[in-house]
């Protein structure tokens, strides 16, 4: 039995599918986006939080190279560099995949805080606590962190490419 329809999560992912199998399936592949939860921020494990500044960017996401964490890093140094106000980026999630690179920028650079494998509290309460989120990947197909970023209001710093642009707040 042949499946009927195929569900993308953005259109950006739905414009791969189709390259990849043909526009013969156009009327078989519907858009449905991801949703997130309402995390709210009661109880969050005061171990990831006691080393967060109270000002920051977030970065929210794993270290694979597409997500272009060293060139966020990299931003990050070079807006220090031309301003008196320094930016600290704190890097929340999962530290595998890493590359050598990556851990020498963070260990290096005290504007830099990674907190690891954070509990869904730590990371709602992170959200709230962050003056914006910033996620420059190469590639995403949805972008769920922009969706939660949203969700509180918070400014959105990414790039113009992927599936970000359509789920990133107008603000």
């Amino acid at each position: 039995m042949a499946n009927s329809h195929c569900i993308a999560i953005s259109e950006f992912t739905r414009r791969d599918i189709l390259l990849e199998f043909g526009q013969k399936y156009q009327e078989k592949v519907d858009v449905v986006y991801n949703g997130n939860r309402n995390l709210n921020s009661g109880g969050a494990d005061s171990q990831h939080l006691e080393s967060v500044p109270d000002r920051f960017v977030l970065y929210v996401g794993d270290r694979r190279v597409h997500k272009n964490l060293e060139y966020t890093i990299r931003v990050i140094q070079l807006a220090n560099s031309l301003h008196d106000k320094k930016i600290k980026l704190v890097i929340a999630g999962s530290p595998k995949p890493v590359s050598e690179q990556i851990s020498q920028l963070i260990s290096d650079d005290d504007s830099v805080i990674a907190v690891e494998n954070v509990s869904d509290e730590a990371l709602s309460a992170l959200y709230e606590k962050c003056e914006a989120l910033i996620l420059l990947s190469r590639y995403e197909g949805f972008g769920l962190p922009v969706v939660e970023a949203a969700q509180r209001s918070k400014k959105v710093i990414t790039l113009n490419s992927s599936a970000l642009t359509e789920v990133c707040p107008p603000w």
